[in-house]
C-alpha cells in the first residue's frame, strides 16, 4: 500500500513539474538558449573562439526574443533578464574584439540564468 501511494505522489509531482515547464515555454526556451551561450562562451576558451562567440550571440539574441515574447505574468524578473542579456551580448562583442571580456560574460549569463529560473517560479505562481 505505502509503494502504491510513493507511485502516485511522485507520478503527480511529475505532472506537476511538467505542467510548470509547458505552460512556460518561452521561459524554458530562452533558459535553454542561455545554457547554449555559456557552453559557446566557455568553449571559446580553447577552441575556435570566433565561432563559438558568434554562437553565443545568436543564442543570446534568441533568448532575448523568447523573454520578449513570454507572458507578462513574471514581474520585473522578465525585464531585467533582458538587461542582462544585453550587457551580456555587449560583453561577447568585446571578447570577439579584444579577448579578453570571455570571464565577464560568463558571469553576466550566469546572472540572467538566475533571473530567468525567478521570472519562471514568479509565472509559475
Amino acid at each position: 500500500m505505502n509503494t502504491r501511494l510513493s507511485i502516485i505522489a511522485l507520478t503527480v509531482a511529475l505532472l506537476l513539474g511538467q505542467g510548470t515547464q509547458a505552460a512556460q515555454p518561452r521561459i524554458q526556451a530562452a533558459r535553454d538558449k542561455l545554457n547554449d551561450a555559456l557552453r559557446h562562451v566557455i568553449k571559446s576558451g580553447t577552441e575556435t573562439p570566433m565561432k563559438h562567440l558568434n554562437s553565443a550571440t545568436t543564442c543570446l539574441a534568441m533568448a532575448k526574443s523568447h523573454l520578449e515574447n513570454a507572458a507578462p505574468n513574471k514581474g520585473s524578473h522578465t525585464h531585467v533578464a533582458i538587461e542582462k542579456i544585453d550587457a551580456a551580448t555587449k560583453e561577447v562583442q568585446a571578447t570577439l574584439k579584444s579577448g579578453s571580456h570571455r570571464e565577464a560574460a560568463i558571469e553576466v549569463i550566469k546572472s540572467a540564468i538566475r533571473e530567468v529560473n525567478e521570472a519562471g517560479r514568479a509565472g509559475a505562481k
